[in-house]
């Protein structure tokens, strides 16, 4: 009798062993298709194990996150340039957070390259050299226009954008104004608090024909802030199992500059932060910093006004010390 019940305890052993391996390596496949640092194995156990910690760079007590939001790399119609592009910044001893929105017409220097390009195109020319060097990229010019240290990267196609909120069983956004679009099949939002699922909050934020790039900014960065306290209301940072099932659904449809063990930490972080009162802040050409010009070939530009990004710096240095 003893054998047999030694025999089955084996067995379950053996079984839940094989089944845990199973889910590690899950686990282990589902980072390494969101970082851009290929993981390894020690990796993702140091990112599910409660007692490994991995501190988040920061400068001067920030830590700041590029986010890039872009059609697609399948997308035939410039699916790799970024039609979004926003700095997050975290105050880590305040616990407060700041969305900050970069207009893509912006006209800057590349650095590696000669020529002048507008602020969408550094992650296209980096990702067409080679794949992971285009967050990388575009974190190295919003670096040098901002004079702001970014510490990490993430970009994220709108098909992404999509199932997150669909993970979240939709948004409620606030809508300043009205918005019609007959060129994305009659899309009608009110006024007002709106709920939303994945498709229409898609919509919203791709929207530009009806309106302006700075509009659909303005209205991105209302849609972020819509997620963010949705994913706290719901309790998401401390729930590990909710994270896992939405990166699987991201696979391909995002990237970070992160390691497994940074993104552990991430959640952590972000568990603390005051999400409800997170500022945002966009500029555009009616701003005191920026201007519309036209490049050598006729192209809409959008450029500083004096001809250098120092206002445009002190604006964002302001902005951070007083959040």
């Amino acid at each position: 009798m003893m054998k047999i019940a030694g025999g089955v305890l084996i067995v379950l052993v053996l079984v839940g062993g094989a089944t845990s391996a199973f889910f590690f390596r899950e686990v282990h496949d589902t980072m390494n298709s969101v970082t851009e640092q290929q993981a390894s194995l020690g990796d993702t156990f140091s990112a599910i194990s409660p007692w490994a910690n991995s501190p988040l760079d920061q400068t001067e007590g920030r830590t700041n996150i590029l986010i890039l939001g872009m059609r697609g790399q399948y997308d035939n119609h410039g699916g790799l340039l970024t039609d979004s592009i926003m700095i997050m910044s975290i105050d880590r001893e305040q616990k407060t957070a700041t969305l900050i929105s970069l207009p893509r017409d912006m006209y800057v220097s590349v650095p590696g390259y000669q020529q002048k390009y507008k602020l969408n195109r550094p992650h296209a020319l980096g990702a067409q050299e080679n794949p992971p060097v285009g967050v990388e990229t575009a974190m190295q010019t919003v670096e040098s226009v901002t004079d702001t240290p970014i510490h990490y990267g993430v970009r994220i196609d709108f098909i992404a954008f999509e199932r997150i909120v669909n993970q979240l069983n939709g948004i409620t956004v606030n809508v300043e104004k009205p918005l019609v679009d007959d060129n994305y099949g009659g899309l009608r939002v009110p006024e007002g608090e709106v709920d939303m699922n994945g498709q229409r909050a898609r919509k919203y934020v791709q929207s530009r024909l009806s309106t302006s790039d700075f509009d659909r900014s303005r209205r991105q960065r209302a849609v972020v802030k819509a997620i963010k306290r949705e994913m706290e209301q719901q309790g998401v940072f401390t729930n590990p199992q909710f994270v896992f099932n939405l990166m699987q659904s991201l696979e391909g449809n995002m990237k970070t500059t992160m390691s497994p063990q940074e993104i552990k930490e991430g959640l952590r972080v972000g568990k603390a932060l005051d999400l409800q009162n997170m500022q945002t802040k966009g500029f555009t050409t009616s701003s005191e910093v920026l201007t519309s010009s036209k490049d050598g070939q006729g192209q809409y530009i959008i450029v500083p006004k004096g001809g250098s990004y120092d206002a445009l710096q002190q604006t964002i240095d302001r902005l951070l010390a007083s959040s």
